[in-house]
């Protein structure tokens, strides 16, 4: 007769887990530590946004209105005799400027949609200040570039 032997203590034990509960923090970590004060200042920044959202819709309109503003400067700097400098808005553009103002406008408003659907993650929240960051600093060059061609 084989004897049969129970599995006590470690022996007992799974290699793999069976279950596993994933954790479900959202970026926002009192506990963690910034080197330095740039980084503190984003993170506190970030911190506000997430705690008042009437701000961060503000500032997601925002980004949607320069999108515009871009837009609007594109256009005339094209009719100034400048060249568009992303390729893929070139083709649009070349094929019709009212396609590439629906999918400007398009890309920017389902972008705003995520972020503000996914508002309590810290990297989406970032991903809003970023894109009016970003589009200050494109509305900024293009009105160096139409002061140049005027």
């Amino acid at each position: 007769m084989e004897e049969v032997r129970v599995l006590r203590g470690p022996e007992r034990r799974r290699a793999t887990p069976f279950f596993v509960v994933r954790e479900r923090r959202s970026g926002f970590e009192r506990r963690s530590r910034r080197r330095s004060r740039l980084a503190a200042e984003l993170d506190t920044t970030l911190v506000y946004l997430r705690d008042h959202p009437a701000t961060l819709a503000v500032l997601l309109i925002l980004g949607n209105m320069l999108s515009l503003a871009d837009l609007a400067f594109t256009q005339v700097s094209l009719s100034l005799g400048a060249a568009e400098a992303n390729p893929l808005m070139r083709h649009v553009l070349a094929a019709h400027p009212a396609y590439a103002a629906v999918l400007k406008i398009g890309v920017v408003m389902a972008l705003s949609l995520v972020i503000w659907r996914f508002r309590r993650r810290r990297r989406i929240v970032g991903l809003a200040v970023y894109l009016v960051a970003f589009y200050c600093l494109v509305v900024a060059y293009e009105l160096v570039g139409v002061g140049r061609l005027l």
